[in-house]
């Protein structure tokens, strides 16, 4: 429902965030990332949406991927 929602009104960013806290459940970590970036770009001044996004990022810290542990500094920053 999540990504329907996505595909039906896609810009607004609660849909963007709902179909990454989905992604995480399945888990599809990697679109989970990519629906929270979504989220943040559509609502930059959404704290938790950057929380998301940073919590993602740090998840992929985790795993040595490079640039990630800055991108989770910074969305943290910003949340």
């Amino acid at each position: 429902m999540a990504r329907a929602a996505t595909s039906v009104d896609p810009g607004r960013a609660v849909y963007w965030n709902d179909l990454g806290r989905s992604l995480e459940l399945v888990p599809d970590l990697a679109g989970a990332r990519v629906a929270y970036r979504q989220a943040t770009s559509r609502s930059p001044y959404t704290p938790a949406f950057w929380w998301n996004l940073g919590r993602m990022e740090q998840e992929f810290a985790k795993q040595n991927e490079p640039g990630a542990r800055e991108a989770a500094y910074d969305a943290m920053r910003r949340a």
